[in-house]
């Protein structure tokens, strides 16, 4: 075999080999990022309802608040949609790590803020972080007031948008892995923000017991808004508790109500 098709082959090899979870695509944006096979599913097909509601509301002169970030998915399908900054939240210290070193990479932080705190119903506690609930899901983590996890301090998603002089958003993302039942206060002071769109995951698979008595709780602040699936349906509250008691997790769009 002559030197030529050797260096050949060898690239076609070597090309074949290389893991695609290095690199995030999006929006013609080419992100480096860490390993992780995760990164493959990111540029196939993950979450595409979530990419397009990032598509649909970002604007260039809006601010995106993103809770829950794990190591940075939706910051950077939010970066490739041209917001005016990102402000990003997450309490998982490893997490926060990989987020941030993600965003460095690819000199993001001229855009993106990153916060490390975990959203609570009341800030300046300190919460210990334990072990992933699934194994197989580094972004879910159990955590309590006692522990000998990692300690993060609490925040209210009220208190990190006053705190952080967070003005001028359009976009509130939350995704905190089941504690949903901690943010009804901040779910009803978000109602009152103008042309603000909220794109909530719930996930009763954490709720356990709790389950009924959670979305009760929730349905208190859910109630202030229109409600939507992912597809853009309107649904009511009913449906909302009856998706609790079918689905593993769910998302929802809320919008300030439309009064009539």
């Amino acid at each position: 075999m002559g030197l030529r098709r050797l260096i050949k082959n060898y690239k076609k090899k070597k090309k074949q080999t290389v893991t695609p979870c290095d690199e995030a695509v999006i929006n013609g944006f080419k992100f480096n990022v860490n390993l992780d096979q995760f990164w493959d599913s990111f540029n196939k097909d993950w979450e595409l309802q979530t990419k397009r509601f990032f598509k649909k509301y970002t604007r260039p002169d809006k601010n995106i608040i993103d809770i829950g970030t794990w190591i940075g998915p939706t910051v950077l399908i939010g970066y490739a949609n041209n917001p005016n900054k990102i402000y990003a939240v997450e309490a998982d210290p490893l997490n926060f790590h990989t987020l941030k070193k993600n965003c460095y990479n690819n000199l993001l932080l001229d855009k993106v803020t990153l916060i490390n705190n975990c959203v609570y119903f009341e800030s300046n506690s300190i919460v210990s972080f334990g072990e992933p609930l699934n194994e197989n899901d580094s972004s879910t983590k159990s955590f309590s007031l006692e522990g000998d996890g990692f300690k993060i301090l609490s925040k209210t998603i009220t208190d990190i948008i006053l705190e952080n002089k967070i003005e001028n958003f359009n976009i509130v993302k939350i995704d905190i892995e089941g504690a949903e039942k901690y943010i009804v206060n901040d779910l009803i002071y978000l109602s009152t923000v103008k042309n603000l769109t909220i794109l909530l995951s719930l996930h009763p698979s954490f709720w356990a017991e709790e389950k009924d008595e959670i979305i009760k709780h929730l349905s208190t602040a859910l109630k202030l808004y229109d409600i939507y699936n992912l597809d853009e349906e309107i649904i009511d509250i009913q449906t909302v508790v009856d998706y609790t008691h079918t689905k593993i997790n769910f998302e929802l769009i809320l919008k300030q109500k439309v009064i009539q």
